[in-house]
């Protein structure tokens, strides 16, 4: 399915999966996120985005989550041109890192 802008020379339509590409680019910016599923949750001309995260062990994630929050609605209004109402982040769990072992 598709969002619809309306302009004065007629409509445009964005996918779903336009929009969740460009949210999973923005979110994959972060060296702190190891991976990212996201939801994209249109009505007519507004978008709620949600995203489930993996993060690196020892990230402050307050100030993770609000960067992605920020960066997330400021990347997709500026590319599409249509209003991301919110951003939900739901950190699913932290990314075990594998030490290696040296011989």
């Amino acid at each position: 399915s598709a969002l619809i802008k309306n302009t004065e020379l007629g409509k445009i339509r964005i996918s779903h999966a336009t929009l969740d590409t460009l949210t999973q680019k923005a979110v994959r910016s972060f060296n702190e996120v190891k991976d990212a599923k996201s939801l994209i949750i249109a009505d007519m001309e507004n978008i709620r985005i949600q995203i489930k995260l993996l993060v690196m062990p020892d990230v402050k994630l307050p100030e993770l989550t609000m960067s992605i929050q920020k960066k997330v609605k400021d990347y997709i209004e500026s590319l599409s041109g249509i209003v991301v109402n919110e951003v939900q982040i739901y950190v699913d769990n932290l990314a075990t890192v594998q030490k290696t072992r040296v011989e």
